[in-house]
C-alpha cells in the first residue's frame, strides 16, 4: 500500500494527520509490508524537509516537485516509475493533487485501487482564500475535485459537514466513505500535568494565578480568520479585566490594535510541535472562531482536539465543521456568534480540565476510529 501526499511541507499537522495515521494502520495491517509514503515536496529547502520526513517515518520516498504547483500534472512522470516499482498496489491519495497523480495509472491498471483522503472543499477554499492564485488551476479546479469525489474507489472525509457539500455541489449520492476528523497526535497523548505543575509553568511564561488565559495556536492562512481578533476581542478585554491573549505560532501581534490598547495583555511566542501540549495546558480558552465560508463550515481543524486534550474549553464560532454542535452536546465550549459577544469568562478549575482531557481522549484519539481505519483497509485490500 502506498500514500500519496503533494506540496505539504512536514509540519505538526503533516506528523499528526499524514505520518501518524500511516503508522497506525500499519498496525492495524500487522505483519504486512509497511505502507510506503510517497511526499512530492518543494525543490525550496528539499534536502532538509526530505531529512525531516524520512526521521519520523523511513518507509519514505521523497521525491522534489516539478517547480510551479501550477504544473502540478508533470510529476506523473515520477509516479509512473513509483508504480513500475509497486505493481497493483492501492494508493492512498491526500488531496485532489495527489488523487490526479495517481489516478492514470489506476486506469492503464498499475495501481489496484485509489482512496481519496478529502482535507476539505477544495473548490471552495482555492476561490475563496487564493491558496493557489493561478488561472490555470482555479479553472480547474471543481472539475479536479468532482472527479476525485466520482472516480474514486473509496474516501476518507474530515467531517460530515464535508459530505454534506459534495451532495449539494457535486450531487453525489454514495456511501463509499467514512468520516474521520483530524485526530490527536502522539505527542499530545501523554499524562495530564498536575495542578501545581500547571501553575509553576504559568509562572514561568509570565501569567499569575488568577489570570484567564486565552489561546491561540495556528498559522497566518487566511481561513484562520485573524482579521476577526481586534473587532471580537474588544469587548471580550474590556469586561473581562483579567483574560490574557497567547498566540502560539509566527504572528506578529503588532499587527493588532489591542495590543496597542492592552500590551501587556497579550503574549505571543513560537513553538516546536512537541512543545504545543506544554504550552496549551496552562491557558483556559482555545480561540476557534472563524468567518463563515464554506471552507469553515466544512473543516475539521486539529486545534480542536489539541485544545480539548489539554483542558481547555473552546470559543468558538457558529457552523465550523461538525465541531459547533459537538461543543453544544458535550459543554465544553461557548458559541461566539459576532464581535458584540462578550462572555463571562472564568478561569477554569482544575477539575474541569481535567473533565475536558477526558472528552477528548474519548472521541478525538486514533484508536476511536479503528473500525472507520478498518474499513479503508479492507476497501484497499478487497
Amino acid at each position: 500500500m502506498l500514500y500519496f501526499t503533494f506540496n505539504d511541507y512536514p509540519s505538526g499537522i503533516y506528523y499528526s494527520q499524514v505520518i501518524d495515521v500511516i503508522k497506525y494502520l500499519n498496525q492495524l495491517r500487522e505483519n504486512k509490508l509497511p505502507i510506503k509514503l510517497v511526499a512530492f515536496i518543494s525543490i525550496r529547502n528539499f534536502w532538509q524537509n526530505r531529512k525531516k520526513i524520512k526521521e519520523k517515518y523511513s518507509h519514505s520516498i521523497v521525491i522534489p516537485m516539478f517547480p510551479g504547483v501550477q504544473n502540478w500534472h508533470w510529476n506523473k512522470f515520477f509516479v509512473f516509475f513509483i508504480a513500475l516499482f509497486y505493481p497493483h498496489s492501492a494508493v492512498l491519495c491526500r488531496g485532489i493533487f495527489a488523487f490526479h497523480l495517481a489516478y492514470p495509472f489506476k486506469k492503464l491498471g498499475l495501481f489496484k485501487k485509489i482512496i481519496f483522503d478529502a482535507r476539505g472543499a477544495y473548490k471552495a477554499e482555492f476561490e475563496e482564500y487564493k491558496v493557489i492564485n493561478h488561472p490555470k488551476i482555479i479553472n480547474s479546479i471543481s472539475r479536479l475535485e468532482k472527479e476525485a469525489i466520482y472516480y474514486s474507489d473509496f474516501k476518507i472525509s474530515v467531517s460530515n459537514a464535508l459530505v454534506d457539500y459534495w451532495k449539494k455541489e457535486y450531487l453525489y449520492n454514495q456511501k463509499d466513505f467514512v468520516v474521520i476528523p483530524c485526530t490527536l497526535s502522539n505527542a499530545f497523548l501523554r499524562s495530564f500535568p498536575s495542578e501545581i505543575e500547571i501553575q509553576e509553568k504559568r509562572k514561568r511564561l509570565g501569567f499569575n494565578e488568577k489570570d484567564i488565559i486565552i489561546v491561540f495556536s495556528g498559522s497566518i492562512a487566511g481561513w484562520q480568520s485573524l482579521h476577526f481578533i481586534d473587532k471580537y476581542f474588544k469587548n471580550i478585554l474590556e469586561n473581562n479585566a483579567l483574560t490574557k491573549l497567547l498566540f502560539l505560532g509566527n504572528i506578529n501581534i503588532q499587527d493588532f490594535s489591542i495590543t496597542k490598547k492592552y500590551p501587556n495583555r497579550m503574549y505571543q511566542t513560537n513553538v516546536n510541535p512537541d512543545e504545543v501540549f506544554d504550552y496549551l495546558c496552562i491557558a483556559d480558552y482555545g480561540w476557534l472562531v472563524r468567518e463563515q465560508s464554506i471552507t469553515n463550515r466544512v473543516a475539521s481543524p486539529v486545534k480542536f482536539a489539541e485544545y480539548l486534550i489539554s483542558g481547555l474549553k473552546i470559543l468558538i464560532s457558529e457552523n465550523l465543521g461538525d465541531y459547533t454542535a459537538f461543543c453544544y452536546e458535550n459543554q465544553c465550549g461557548v458559541i461566539i456568534k459576532d464581535e458584540l459577544s462578550s462572555p463571562t469568562l472564568n478561569k477554569l478549575s482544575y477539575s474541569e480540565k481535567l473533565v475536558i482531557h477526558q472528552i477528548a481522549l474519548k472521541n478525538f484519539t486514533k484508536e476511536n476510529f479503528k473500525k472507520e481505519y478498518q474499513e479503508i483497509i479492507r476497501n484497499a485490500e478487497l
